[in-house]
């Protein structure tokens, strides 16, 4: 019995074989929550510049002012033309964007500053232009995501702080850190 060879693992070979499989696959799933989140609030940062761009091109194909308003409340943004005397009801230009589940707008910089709850307006003019502005998205983890939209052009850019934010607005309204 001395020449015996070994023809099976022992419980305790399996169990400890499991354990590490375990833990690998949990640091797999931890490393791919990560990305899945920040892919997640780039998406999203996509779909409201997206949604910028469709206001400015209803606004431009209607040759009539349209107002998007950002619902803080609902997590929703609406895109609507602008009332005028004889028209108060919505219009099949009329478009709504449901934020997805997760993600939220957390604040809205304009010039006139900061808005964290309520309806946010923001005017579209005819020719497609809107004032600057700049969303602060948020997902379920606390991720955050600073998106800046240029008034005349549309294009939307990324901020990496805050204060980045609070000194471009700053500089748009006139104001200095000193005011």
């Amino acid at each position: 019995m001395v020449g015996r060879t070994r023809q099976a693992f022992t419980l305790m070979e399996m169990v400890a074989i499991l354990v590490i499989v375990a833990m690998a696959a949990g640091a797999v799933t931890w490393s791919l929550r990560s990305a899945y989140s920040a892919s997640q609030l780039r998406d999203a940062a996509e779909r409201l510049a997206y949604f910028d761009r469709l206001a400015r091109h209803v606004a431009s194909r209607i040759d009539r002012p349209v107002r998007m308003v950002i619902d803080l409340n609902e997590q929703q943004i609406t895109c609507l033309p602008v009332e005028g005397d004889d028209d108060t009801r919505e219009t099949p230009h009329s478009q709504t964007m449901q934020l997805p589940r997760g993600i939220s707008i957390e604040e809205v910089w304009l010039t006139g500053g900061r808005v964290a709850f309520g309806d946010v307006q923001i005017n579209c003019s005819a020719r497609g232009q809107t004032p600057s502005y700049a969303l602060l998205i948020e997902d379920a983890d606390g991720n955050q995501h600073l998106q800046i939209v240029a008034g005349l052009t549309g294009q939307a850019v990324v901020a990496k702080e805050e204060w980045q934010v609070d000194e471009l607005f700053a500089q748009l309204s006139g104001r200095s850190d000193t005011d």
